[in-house]
């Protein structure tokens, strides 16, 4: 079953009571996407997408959840010194090397494609959320990671407000002391951070260890 944005919502809600009305929705909202941010910048997920070049076109739309690329596929067989294509065998200098640049969505080929084949891109792949509101490629072990590091942003929005509000005095015999709470607050922030980061590095291990991408692939 996908995992929701309504889910990490709703999780992350309760996680948090509020603290004079925060966090707000809002800021619930803005610490999941936070977290996702980091998340997808630091865990590399590892993807492979077919990307079906056509002669005399250059710029290709890349995946959705496009984050960086890892390698393309090559083009030559390397036993032969051609490239076999739609149009057939077509001879080309064992030195020739194509080459290629990102701009956001986009990739583009240099010198342009006279060749129509299928080459094969690995890719670091980022969550995304699609029409349905669901994250499809999330599993629910990084949902709780995730969870995790919003929790620790939720909790900074609280202790920020808590900074404007802290202060404490004496009055004969009551003392009133209000900087505890930011102080345990403060503790709170530190331990969730604490666990993500920790999460995190588990969590990186286990993908490197996981992923594999062929040494050599020439064609589709």
């Amino acid at each position: 079953m996908p995992i929701s944005r309504l889910f990490l919502t709703e999780r992350l809600t309760s996680a948090i009571p509020l603290l004079n009305s925060v966090p707000s929705a809002i800021q619930i909202e803005e610490a999941i996407d936070a977290t996702l941010a980091d998340f997808n910048r630091r865990v590399r997920r590892i993807k492979q997408a077919d990307l079906s070049i056509v002669s005399g076109t250059a710029t290709y739309t890349l995946p959705a959840d496009f984050q960086s690329v890892i390698r393309v596929g090559g083009l030559l067989d390397p036993t032969m010194g051609v490239i076999i294509a739609a149009e057939g065998i077509i001879p080309i200098p064992m030195t020739f090397r194509d080459t290629w640049t990102v701009a956001g969505d986009q990739i583009t080929f240099y010198p342009k494609p006279t060749y129509t084949l299928t080459r094969k891109m690995w890719y670091a792949a980022k969550h995304v959320i699609n029409v349905s509101a669901n994250y499809p490629d999330m599993t629910s072990e990084e949902a709780e990671i995730v969870l995790l590091g919003a929790k620790a942003y939720g909790l900074s929005y609280q202790a920020t407000k808590q900074v404007g509000t802290a202060y404490s005095y004496r009055m004969g015999d009551v003392q009133v002391d209000k900087k505890g709470v930011s102080e345990q607050i403060g503790v709170q922030h530190a331990v969730a951070m604490a666990q993500y980061e920790a999460a995190i590095k588990s969590y990186v291990g286990t993908l490197t260890i996981q992923n594999f991408i062929p040494a050599w692939e020439w064609r589709s």
